[in-house]
């Protein structure tokens, strides 16, 4: 069931901001979550869960792309992380055996959290940035790309690349037990805003926000981000652990 939830929330949001017809219509990004949650579900029924199980997973699938979707459209930061937490819960349940659900194939759990890491964790760092009192902005995904939003140039924008394969990156050295890998990055991370965090500390923030506000904004987004990419790498390990 987590396997799938994650697929169809993953494939939804990475359709929504994707240049084409989905991201000026949305109900096809729905759509087509709801295309993969139904051809997951042939893929359960067609594994060792019974029909019941299946159809558990299936419908509780369905019931939170359908909620996430509506909470996306409505843009509601509190509604949304309160959502992704009922996610986490049901996710628990399943693994703990107190949801009787069809579990997904590995590479469904593989799948599921790769698209999650791209664009999903984006809406929710950038949710919980706002919950920290950081203001509303339609064109940050990232607490990488604050500047890559204020800049109307034509330079470069890595910003809106480097979350998701930070996350990413750190998600497979965690599943890799690469441990200090992972604080290499931490810590390169810091080195880079480091010269920034200072400037700010200086002279204030220079978006217009108290002195120190880069610090907690880089702080705020970082550890949004990086519990993503754990939990992301924590459900492919019970994936590969239930294999």
């Amino acid at each position: 069931m987590t396997a799938l939830t994650l697929l169809a929330l993953g494939l939804r949001d990475l359709l929504a901001v994707t240049p084409g017809r989905t991201s000026r219509h949305p109900w096809l990004a729905l759509l087509a979550a709801v295309g993969a949650v139904l051809i997951g579900g042939v893929v359960l029924a067609g594994g060792a869960a019974s029909a019941a199980e299946t159809l558990s997973a299936v419908a509780l699938a369905l019931g939170a792309v359908l909620a996430w979707h509506a909470l996306a459209r409505a843009g509601s930061p509190h509604l949304r992380v309160g959502a992704l937490g009922g996610v986490v819960g049901l996710a628990v349940a399943e693994h703990t055996g107190a949801l009787t659900v069809a579990h997904g194939p590995v590479g469904m759990a593989l799948l599921g959290a790769g698209l999650v890491l791209v664009e999903t964790a984006n809406v929710v760092t950038r949710d919980v940035l706002r919950l920290a009192g950081r203001p509303s902005t339609d064109d940050v995904h990232d607490a990488d790309d604050v500047h890559d939003a204020d800049d109307d140039g034509e330079g470069l924008r890595g910003g809106r690349f480097i979350g998701p394969m930070e996350r990413l990156l750190m998600a497979v050295l965690g599943l890799m037990a690469a441990w200090q890998a992972v604080a290499a990055i931490m810590a390169a991370k810091g080195i880079v805003r480091f010269p920034e965090i200072s400037k700010d500390a200086r002279a204030g923030d220079a978006k217009g926000g108290p002195m120190g506000a880069s610090a907690e904004e880089f702080l705020v987004g970082s550890l949004a981000s990086w519990t993503l990419a754990a939990g992301a790498g924590l459900v492919v390990h019970l994936a590969l652990a239930g294999g």
